[in-house]
């Protein structure tokens, strides 16, 4: 049975890119979405207008090109896919089309791998940032997956995390990070500098409980 998306990226010609963990299919779906049906009037959405379907792809496994709980996808500025493979621990790569370019990471502590990442955003200079969740970080990778930085580390304090997810490139190319277990969202310099917080445990307004996810507009 198919599960709900977990997670939809736009790429930069208005196609959405759905992140769908099936552990039956593991199929990756793309749909495009004309410019003219977003901007459409409310009325006219309830009106039954299709959504064109452009492919998909994968099926569960180990290999390049399968999935194991998809979690999380980006477009890059070269209309690349990059898609965060939860239970494999690795990100891959695709053209728009669907084959399979390269992919990198691997189980554990150590640069360039993950302990349940649950996240991952790429900017507009091609870069990729995941949020390494159980290892409380974030890495940073060039378009080729070569790792080039991390920062964070368990804890409350500015820039340390607890269990972080849903990384976001905001227009000035700065990163906004759900701080899930903190109940708060972090920003930082492309570099990991530590530059704003907000939010704290509760459920009135501007709080949090245990957070999932952002976007930027």
């Amino acid at each position: 049975m198919e599960k709900e998306p977990d997670g939809c990226k736009v790429d930069f010609e208005g196609s959405i890119c759905p992140s769908i963990p099936l552990v039956s299919t593991a199929k990756m779906k793309k749909i495009l979405m004309a410019i003219q049906w977003l901007m459409a009037p409310v009325a006219a959405l309830g009106g039954g207008v299709p959504h064109p379907f452009l492919a998909q792809w994968g099926v569960p496994g180990f290999e390049a090109g399968k999935f194991l709980n998809p979690c999380g996808v980006a477009v890059g500025p070269d209309q690349n896919l990059y898609v965060l493979d939860y239970s494999n621990s690795r990100v891959q790569v695709f053209g728009p089309s669907g084959l399979t370019l390269s992919q990198w990471g691997g189980k554990g502590p150590g640069d360039g791998q993950f302990d349940n990442a649950r996240g991952l955003a790429v900017d507009r200079r091609g870069d990729i940032y995941v949020a390494d969740t159980l290892n409380n970080r974030i890495e940073k990778f060039n378009a080729a997956g070569t790792f080039l930085l991390q920062w964070g580390g368990l804890g409350q304090g500015e820039g340390r995390f607890y269990n972080p997810t849903s990384p976001a490139v905001d227009g000035k190319g700065d990163l906004i990070v759900v701080d899930s277990h903190n109940d708060r969202i972090q920003k930082f310099t492309p570099e990991g500098g530590y530059l704003a917080q907000w939010g704290k445990g509760g459920a009135g307004p501007g709080l949090f409980n245990t957070p999932d996810s952002a976007a930027v507009d």
